[in-house]
């Protein structure tokens, strides 16, 4: 959400990518429209007839230099939106000397999106759980009282260091169980 941007790609692309990162990125006049298109259409997914013009292809040095130097061809993109605040970019890129991505190619690809999208969604909950863990955790570390935490079996989950200090005296844990003596 803070405007930065990360990029993972195949091996295959590393070289590619890190120069793209270091400014090639400048160049590049399909990730603009990528995003323009995403908003505004129904449709999912683009390619590079989508996203460019004829002209442009054969005269633009970010087709002819930077992804001719890769040997990269066609192109096949998305907009997921897995959370509000982080739109992601997903392409697959073809050989230079590979045929155009086809319709079928396209229709295949919108439904793997969307399991990619869903696996993202997943992610970024499971990250937003643990960051509200970790923050309830500190939170109940913080409190000047012993705090055990149980499941629905009765068993401890959690206890903060005031409450192990509670366990010397008449509580105790028997099979990971609160229990009072006395």
């Amino acid at each position: 959400s803070d405007g930065s941007v990360a990029t993972i790609v195949s091996p295959a692309l590393k070289e590619a990518q890190r120069e793209y990162d270091e400014g090639v990125w400048k160049l590049d006049c399909m990730a603009d429209r990528l995003m323009e298109h995403a908003m505004l259409s129904e449709r999912a997914c683009y390619t590079e007839q989508h996203l460019s013009t004829p002209e442009e292809r054969v005269s633009h040095p970010f087709f002819t230099d930077f992804r001719a130097r890769y040997g990269l061809g066609s192109v096949l993109a998305t907009v997921l939106q897995p959370h509000p605040n982080f739109p992601v970019m997903v392409s697959v890129q073809a050989a230079a000397d590979s045929a155009p991505f086809s319709e079928s190619d396209m229709v295949l690809y919108e439904r793997i999106a969307r399991h990619v999208e869903q696996a993202l969604v997943l992610t970024i909950r499971l990250l937003e759980a643990e960051a509200g863990q970790l923050a309830f955790a500190d939170a109940l570390t913080r409190m000047s009282c012993g705090v055990f935490l149980l499941d629905q079996t009765g068993r401890v989950v959690y206890r903060n260091t005031r409450a192990e200090h509670l366990l010397r005296g008449q509580l105790s844990l028997t099979d990971d169980c609160l229990a009072i003596s006395g």
